[in-house]
Formats: C-alpha cells, structure tokens, sequence
C-alpha cells in the first residue's frame, strides 16, 4: 500500500509539473503575441507585425521611464520589503537594518520642503567656503576662495559624475591586471539632463537666489551647458595615456588635476601618475571654455548638477513614496538589495540552476562560434584565428556581479561595514552616507595600480543588464532571470530567441570591432589592425551602410548575434528542444523572431540615447537571411529580404 501511494504521489507530482509548466510557456507566449497586428505583413513592416505601435500604447508613462525589466523586477521586491517592515530579518545587526533604515528615511523625507536646499548646507564647495547665494551678495562671495577641481572631486565622492568630465577607477586597457584612473568627456545624453532656463530660473529662486541673481545665472547656465555639448564627444575606444603632468599642460587643458584627484582618492599625487584618457582633444578644449566663465557661473552649475543628481536618483514618482523608495534603495544600496533578492528567489539551489542552465547556452553559442570561426569566412591567418578561439573559450558568466569565491552575504555585509545609519535621520542626511559608502568601494578596496573585485559603476545600473568586462566575464544581471524573460521550466525557443540573443552578441562583442581589438586577457594589442580590410567585411558593412544606420558596429553586432543564436538553436547539431509545442501553432521560426524583438523595445531598457524601434528591426532582421526564410519573404529593395545583405 505505502508503494502504490508512493507510485501515486510521484505520478500527481509530475502531472502538476506538466501542467506549471504548460501555463508559463503560455504566459510567455502571450507576452510575445499579445499585440501582434494579423493584417500587418511582416515581409514589410515586422515592427508593425508585431504590434509596435499598439504594444507601445499600452505603456505607462513609468514604464517608460524606468524599463519593463525595472518594473517587473520591482514589483518582485515589494515582498521583501513587506518582511523588512515585519523586522524578519536574518542579521538584525547587519545589512537589512541599514537598508531598512535607508529605505524609512526616503519614504519619510524624500519630498520633504526645504531638502534640495539640504544637500548644499551638508555639501559646502569648500571646507572653509559656502556656496555663493549664502552670502549677503555676489560680491561678498570669496571666489579666489573656489576650486572648481577640488569641489568637483569632493562631489564625486558622493557619486556625482559626467559634469564636465567622467572619472571611474578601473583597468588599465594596456595592461588591464592593473587599475588606472580613467577619465573621459561626459555623457551629454545623462540620465538627469539639466532643466529649462525657466525650470532652472525657479531652482535658483528655491535655492535662496534673488530673483535678479537668478535669471542672470539661469540664463548663464544654460550657454555653458549648451558651449559643453559643443566640445568633441567622440566614441574613442582606444585611450591615450598620460601622466598627471601633462594634463595639467595647457596644450591639454591646463586643469588641475592633482588637485582632483587628491581629493577624490584621499592621497598624495605625483605629477608622473598615469591617467587613461579618453576624449584627449574634449578635454584640450574644454579648459580654455571654462575660462570664459566667471567662478560663481562654474560654482553654480556644479550645485544645480548636484542637487538634480541627488533628488533624482533612482526616484520615478508615481506618488506613493513607499513604492518609489523602494527603486531608490534598489540603485543606492544595489549590493544589498541584490543579497535580498538571491536570498527570497534564487535560494535553496535555483541560483545554481540558473547558472547551469545559461553555462548550457553560453557553451553553446561558443561551439557554434567555434566552428563557424573555422569556415574563415574573413580570411583571417592562424595566429589570428587562434587568439579569437583563445577569447571565446576564455568567456566566463557571472550572475549579479557578485565574487564567486566567497559567501555573498560577507561580501555584501563587508562592503557596507563603514556605512552607519540612525534611525530617524533625514533623507539627505542617509543618502549621502549610502553614496559615499559606494564610492568608498568604488576606489578605496586597494591602491591605484593593483586589481581588486570591480564595483559596478551606479551609472551602469540604469542601462545595462548585461555586460562583458575586461577580464572577459559576462555579467547578466537577476532582474532578467525572471517570468517573462528567462525562466527554467520555459521551452528552449523562449530561452534562446531572447537571452540567447544577448548572450550571443557579447560573443560578437569580442570578435567584431571594437572587441576585437582586445585580447582575452582585455588588453589592447594590434593582432587585428588591417581586420577592416577584409573584402567579405567591407562589403557586409556597404549594404549596411545603405539604410545609415546611426551606430554602424552596434547594429552589425546585433545581426550577427542574431543569426547566430538561430544557428545555435536550428541548426541539425543544436542541443535544444525544437519539439513545436502544442499550445501555439506559430512556426518555431518565426516565433524566435517575435520574441527577440523585445529586445529592440525601447521600453525594455530606456537609454539615454533613442534609436527608432522600427528602423532598427528592420535593419537587423532584414540583414539577416534567417529572417527571410522564416517569413518567406519575396526580395524587395526596400521590404525585409533586400538583395544586398549582410549575412
């Protein structure tokens, strides 16, 4: 008896298996087919075909801002939070707390009247200086008093960055077992764009600013930041490097440099430190603008930077501050809400799953690359050959960007040692305790000069889920592992159209300019300098170029890594389920298209920078032979089967 009741239960567990799974491949699948517009032809407009439009006026103005991935994810940490508030915490004395009082301070005090003026009182420009407004006139304001340098560094140490210059501490391209400071020209396109003059002009007035004072320096402002976007902003992948001596040099710009970063790594600089420099001819410019501009027009837009960058960090309002906190948190203190997140839904082995699962993919798509390497379609040598083969074999994953050599949660409790947060401290207060915490980790771990485990830039957090570093290591965030992205029980077709499709392009990443002038051990080296020669490239790049695209290698990039996880998936060596499943009667094929085209939604992943959803579908998918052969496409110059293509 207790046999067949064994037999019995294992048989009903199985069946309830069948059935869970039956309805997220479903759940799936009407993610993907939802807005699909059945009078559209997709041979012509697939953006349309698959609903575009209609799928994108369906979006909330907050998914918009935020991401779909960012909502979804969110929305699973609401729980978390639930049991913060019921103090259900593992370590009453660590992380959680901190968080929680974090977390207790921005509900309570994130809109509080008067906060913008917060920051500046507790972030003077000097030791010894106020800012300008603070004084009785701008006369009275002891300018010779201002280093724009030194207070520039002092605000970096609370994050604050892409002012008039980027900073990170990170690896040195040449020789990348080493760190370096590395500076470049900022991004322009920030997540937190300067206001309207007339915005500008009632921020003033709110930061104790006369009216007259205002509207000078708010019109002021705006011709510096309008001059700034002027200076080259080039795409520079390869740095120069300089020693802090010759940054200071006229011909480079002629700032201070050591005074920065004196501040900014809290040690002495010697003028023969070197710096990896990007933007070189930005930054010669740059220099001779700033002196066009008195103290107090420079001081006042690094405070009107400021204060933007701290009121809007990771906050979309939507009016409950208790959900919107809870994203703050999430970009502030992401170690800590990553730790929580591992520890409610990738525990008790899923973690381990999930890695097992995306090695299964990652192996895959290499071994496709491999062979398709060996074909040398680009007439590369052996040596040549070998270092791509080298570089893809090399290729690690890393889930959450977190150390895989010891436990998370001493990570994560160690990084946050030095952080000490009361329990009734205002939002400002908390906040910059939180950001200097970060860039403490960001730059004190060890020396300039050694490696150390990297820290994730907090600008990263906004726009990346996935990335490959320079050691070679493909870091693919939590937030994708999740219904309707990737889920393990899911058919294979839902893994590999839209995970495997970005796995495959950090593949194509690392061969294909600009990777591709980087070894696997992440240092630049000219194996590959006359690779732009190649006949079969040039003339992919020409049928490209004819729809001018606005980022050529980004879009070429993508085609290939297209083409190549269909490869890796349809292919008569493919290692996945090809079985069509029962609960869609859309061909395999085509619906491995209709899904990795979320990946081209810009509610997906907002970005600063806004690329036309239909124009970039039908450049990457037109380019891609695949396509037409899963939509049976008749070729027409300007249809999704052009004759010129790509692949």
């Amino acid at each position: 008896m207790g046999a067949r009741t064994c037999i019995y239960f294992l048989l009903l567990l199985g069946t309830l298996n069948l059935a869970a799974s039956s309805d997220l491949n479903e759940r799936i699948l009407k993610s993907i087919t939802a807005y699909v517009n059945a009078t559209a032809d997709p041979c012509d407009d697939f953006y349309q075909y698959i609903g575009g439009d209609n799928r994108k006026s369906h979006k909330t103005p907050y998914t918009n801002q935020i991401g779909e991935i960012s909502e979804r994810y969110i929305q699973r940490l609401v729980p978390i939070f639930e049991d913060l508030r019921q103090r259900k915490f593992i370590d009453p004395l660590g992380v959680e707390e901190k968080l929680w009082r974090f977390y207790k301070s921005c509900v309570r005090s994130i809109n509080a009247t008067g906060s913008e003026r917060a920051y500046l009182n507790l972030v003077p420009p000097a030791k010894k200086l106020q800012w300008p407004q603070f004084y009785p006139s701008s006369r009275e304001w002891p300018s010779d008093d201002f280093n724009f340098m030194t207070t520039l560094a002092n605000l970096r140490n609370f994050a604050l960055n892409d002012v008039f210059f980027n900073v990170h501490v990170m690896g040195n391209y040449y020789h990348n077992n080493r760190e370096v400071v590395t500076i470049n020209a900022p991004e322009m396109n920030e997540l937190f764009p300067l206001p309207s003059e007339t915005s500008l002009k009632e921020l003033l007035i709110r930061l104790d600013f006369s009216l007259l004072r205002a509207t000078y320096l708010a019109k002021s402002i705006c011709r510096l930041d309008g001059e700034l976007r002027q200076l080259p902003h080039l795409i520079d992948y390869f740095p120069t490097i300089l020693t802090v001596a010759e940054m200071e040099d006229e011909e480079n710009g002629g700032l201070e440099w050591r005074k920065f970063l004196k501040v900014y790594l809290n040690t002495h600089i010697h003028r023969d430190l070197e710096l990896q420099v990007f933007n070189i001819e930005y930054f010669k410019s740059l220099g001779p603008l700033l002196e066009k501009y008195d103290s107090e027009v420079i001081a006042s837009y690094i405070m009107v930077r400021f204060v933007q960058f701290m009121k809007n960090i990771g906050y979309y309002p939507t009016g409950d501050n208790s959900y919107d906190c809870i994203n703050v948190v999430r970009y502030q203190m992401q170690y800590a809400i990553k730790l929580l997140y591992e520890d409610r839904y990738l525990g008790d082995g899923e973690l381990e799953k999930y890695q097992s699962e995306i090695k299964k993919i990652v192996e895959a798509i290499g071994t496709k690359l491999l062979k398709k390497l060996e074909e040398n379609p680009f007439q590369l040598n052996e040596t040549q050959i070998s270092a791509l083969q080298q570089k893809i074999l090399s290729i690690e994953i890393n889930l959450d960007s977190m150390p895989t050599t010891v436990s998370h949660r001493s990570f994560v409790n160690d990084l946050y040692d030095h952080l000490h947060l009361t329990d009734d401290e205002d939002y400002p207060m908390a906040q910059l305790k939180v950001l200097r915490s970060f860039t403490l980790n960001e730059t004190g771990s060890t020396p300039i000069g050694s490696s150390r485990f990297s820290i994730n830039p907090i600008e990263r957090y906004y726009t990346q889920s996935m990335f490959t570093d320079f050691n070679n290591v493909l870091h693919i965030e939590s937030s994708l592992l999740q219904d309707p992205y990737f889920v393990l029980n899911s058919h294979d077709i839902f893994k590999m159209s839209f995970l495997g499709v970005n796995i495959a392009w950090h593949f194509i990443f690392e061969i294909f300019p600009p990777g591709i002038h980087f070894n696997e051990k992440g240092n630049i080296y000219d194996l590959f300098d006359n690779f732009v020669d190649s006949v079969h490239y040039n003339d992919g790049l020409e049928c490209v170029n004819k729809s001018q695209p606005e980022y050529l290698h980004w879009t070429i990039n993508h085609i290939i890594a297209v083409q190549l996880a269909y490869d890796t998936y349809f292919d008569s060596d493919s290692i996945f389920n090809q079985t069509q499943p029962e609960y869609t009667s859309i061909p395999l094929k085509q619906l491995f298209f209709q899904n990795s085209a979320k990946w081209f939604d810009a509610a997906l992943e907002p970005t600063p920078d806004e690329v036309p959803e239909a124009k970039t579908l039908k450049l990457i998918f037109g380019n891609t032979k695949a396509f037409s052969d899963a939509f049976k496409c008749p070729q027409t110059e300007d249809g999704m089967n052009p004759k010129c293509k790509f692949l």
